[in-house]
Order: structure tokens, then C-alpha cells, then sequence
């Protein structure tokens, strides 16, 4: 029924706690498909000794070659999947018992309510730790003041409040994502911003997994309460500016991609927020403002209009 879907990475240090969290699940029907991005450490080995221990319930593959980034081995994962739902999986994390049962019951619910051809995603809050999974924050929500209620293809273009580890999709969404975005690394965005134009995006209040903040993390959680990374950040105008341009790259890409299908007014309002790049400064101040398209929070509203 569940594909649980695991882009490996040079992951030796956490992989195994990450699969025995996935092994001890309260649920047991789902199946944990590990793909390994040409790992150079001891990662293969120690999934191939998972996968041989546990036949048909952990299936190992491997690239050929490294693909560059986790978003395309996790796209490569859900196109080679057939099941009812999905899930995606870090390798560094840590999952509560319940995690796959919570996200289950609350995606079978919202389908009961909508119907099985609506596309969902499902996500849940985090609690953030530290790589020795001492917690530092027991809601990663309260802890980066993010917005619980902004649902919205507006608000979802400008910022991304999915996080990958924690998503379920049913059939009917994995089916809608036939195409691998360039314009960003990640796969998280993309999928929550299709699903903001096409779908029903539900949230559960409750954490499902330890959110391991260690030096490698590609992604991680903020403590936006700390004036010095406030600082930090408004500091680093490169950094700031490039995750500006990737959602208007990304959103010009999905308006090409699926044209009307996001509907009319959503297209356009992708289409010109993608062309925004290309335009001066006051322009993309007007657009933005005019069509809501802000960040939550006073902070990042004002990283975002400072550049735009």
C-alpha cells in the first residue's frame, strides 16, 4: 500500500538508526525503497546488508552515475513506484513509531472528505535535535515562526512550509508529477507548489520524526527568535537573492510545464511571477505586492523586498 522512498548519499553515519526507525513502525504495510546516489562511503554496504536481512520489504538500487542533487534521486524513486501512497525519507532523521499510521489515517480522512481523484499532500510539523538527537525545539513550526494556514499557490511560490521527510501523497498527486524540475534543488518545493494550484494540501500539527541538525545538512531549521542569524542572513545578500531567483525560475518552469492545468489564474499568476527575473527592481516590488506574493513574517518579508 506504502512506498516509503529513500534517496541515499553518503549517509554512513545515520542511515542505519534512520532504517530501524523506518523497521520498528507500529504500520507495517509499506515497503522501503533505498536508492544510493553513488555513495563513496560505507552507505551500499550497510543498506545491502538491510535489503538482505529483509526481502521484499527494503528493495536497493543504484545509480550509475550521480545524479548532482537528492531531488532527482527522489524523483527517479517516485516515478518507479506504483503504490496507493507515498512518503519520502532522509537518511539522517529519525521517525516516530506512529508516523506512517498518524499520516495514513489523516490522508485516508481527507480523501473520504474529497475523493480519492483529489491530488494530497499530507505533511507534518518536525522536532527539531541536534546530531546526537538532544532536542532543541519540540515544534520545528514554532521554532522557525512559520505559517500553519498558508496554503496558498501565492504564498507557496515565494516560500516553501513542506518539508520532504514528512510528505504522503496519494496515487492520484504522484500520478499529476510527471516531470523533474531544473530550476530547483529540492523536490519538497515543487511538489507543494503543484499541489497549491491543483490539489489539497493538509497539515498535522503533530511532529512524526527527530529533524537531525548536523555540519552536512543540505536543508535545515532556523531558529528565527536568534538575532544573530537574522543578522546573518540579511547579511548574505548572494545566498538570499538565489533563493529569490530559484522560486522564479521555478514557477516560470511550472507554468511552461503544466500550462492550464494549474488553472487559469494560477498560471498567470506563475507565468508573471517567473518573468519577474528579467524586470527591474520597482516592477518586481509592484507585482509582488499586487498579487500578495510575500513571505510570512515581518523578518523574511523584509529579506524578500530587500532582494527581490
Amino acid at each position: 500500500m506504502i512506498d516509503i522512498l529513500l534517496a541515499a548519499y553518503n549517509g554512513e553515519r545515520y542511515i542505519s538508526e534512520q532504517i530501524e526507525s523506518v523497521l520498528a513502525q507500529d504500520c507495517d504495510d509499506f515497503t522501503l525503497r533505498i536508492c544510493d546516489d553513488c555513495s563513496t562511503d560505507r552507505t551500499p554496504d550497510i543498506i545491502r546488508r538491510y535489503a538482505k536481512r529483509h526481502p521484499g520489504k527494503i528493495i536497493f538500487t543504484q545509480n550509475e552515475k550521480n545524479s548532482g542533487c537528492a531531488a532527482e534521486n527522489f524523483f527517479k524513486l517516485l516515478y518507479s513506484s506504483d503504490a496507493d501512497y507515498i512518503m519520502f525519507c532522509d537518511q539522517d532523521d529519525v521517525w516516530f513509531k506512529n508516523k506512517i499510521s498518524l499520516s495514513l489515517e489523516l490522508m485516508k480522512n481527507t480523501e473520504a472528505l474529497y475523493g480519492k481523484d483529489m491530488p494530497v499532500l499530507l505533511h507534518t510539523d518536525l522536532t527539531v535535535t541536534d546530531s546526537e538527537l538532544n532536542v532543541i525545539a519540540r515544534s520545528m513550526f514554532d521554532y522557525q515562526h512559520l505559517c500553519r494556514d498558508e496554503r496558498s499557490a501565492a504564498h507557496t511560490a515565494v516560500q516553501n512550509t513542506v518539508t520532504g521527510c514528512t510528505m504522503m501523497l496519494n496515487r492520484t498527486l504522484a500520478d499529476r508529477l510527471r516531470h523533474t524540475p531544473v530550476s530547483v534543488p529540492v523536490h519538497d518545493w515543487w511538489i507543494a507548489l503543484y499541489t497549491a494550484c491543483c490539489g489539497k494540501t493538509v497539515f498535522c500539527n503533530e511532529p512524526t520524526l527527530f529533524y537531525r541538525q548536523h555540519k552536512t545538512n543540505i536543508c535545515g531549521a532556523q531558529n528565527m527568535s536568534d538575532i544573530r542569524y537574522i543578522t546573518q542572513r540579511a547579511a548574505e545578500k548572494q545566498r538570499s537573492s538565489l533563493m529569490i531567483k530559484y522560486g522564479y525560475r521555478q514557477a516560470a518552469e511550472m507554468a511552461g510545464f503544466y500550462g492550464s492545468e494549474l488553472g487559469e489564474e494560477n498560471c498567470a499568476l506563475l507565468k508573471g511571477y517567473g518573468e519577474l527575473e528579467k524586470k527591474p527592481y520597482l516592477k518586481r516590488l509592484a507585482y509582488v505586492l499586487r498579487h500578495g506574493l510575500l513571505k510570512s513574517g515581518i523578518a523574511r518579508k523584509l529579506g524578500q523586498l530587500l532582494y527581490l
